[in-house]
């Protein structure tokens, strides 16, 4: 299945779970994303109870917002930012210490404890072609149909991405090639060996995102 009819399954689920409220339908949507948004979480905050904490508000305010969320919403991008924001209500790890990962990558180790906040700081297109691209495994052409541009403008805009990330780490004194940081960038979206993941409920709650 490509990625683009994945985002147009998880998009008709969450059409058809705005109208019936049915497990059945927000289920395999939370199913398919938990580890991209626990690891985000996990990198940002002190432990794994308070990334399981933030990732399960994560999908509440997903289950919340079904209804407004377009048909030609890509889940990735969305569910980055919204872990992200959710984060900033909890107690935050400190950039200095070592975020846990997957790979023994020595340009990821770098990297990763700014790498939500480096992305968080690029212009929305660019955040979305690169989250797309490297996160969500889009290809260039999935990216251009999620973003209603051409190819070529897609193309650019995850250039765009990349060259800004670059300049983010220049400015915190962390020189990465840009080969290097597309590479490291996809261990974002993996929960590595050691790292359990609690997947949250797939029951769609009722009451909002209690987070202090």
């Amino acid at each position: 299945m490509s990625r683009r009819t994945t985002d147009m399954d998880d998009a008709r689920l969450l059409q058809q779970f705005a109208k019936t409220r049915a497990k059945e339908d927000f289920a395999p949507v939370v199913e398919r994303h938990p580890g991209l948004v626990y690891s985000a979480c996990l990198r940002q905050l002190p432990g794994r109870v308070e990334a399981d904490r933030a990732t399960q508000a994560v999908f509440i305010l997903l289950a919340q917002h079904a209804q407004r969320l377009r048909q030609t919403t890509s889940l990735v991008p969305w569910l980055f930012d919204s872990a992200h924001k959710v984060c900033h209500a909890f107690p935050r790890r400190s950039e200095t210490d070592p975020a846990p990962t997957q790979r023994s990558s020595t340009d990821w180790s770098r990297i990763a404890g700014r790498f939500d906040a480096a992305v968080a700081s690029l212009p929305v297109q660019p955040r979305r072609a690169f989250l797309l691209k490297y996160l969500a495994a889009c290809s260039l052409h999935e990216v251009a149909g999620a973003l209603n541009v051409a190819d070529n403008q897609a193309g650019r805009e995850i250039s765009e991405g990349v060259t800004s990330l670059r300049r983010f780490y220049n400015s915190q004194g962390i020189s990465i090639a840009p080969e290097a940081l597309v590479a490291s960038a996809r261990n974002a979206r993996d929960v590595g060996p050691g790292l359990p993941l609690h997947r949250p409920p797939t029951t769609p709650p009722q009451d909002r995102p209690h987070l202090h």
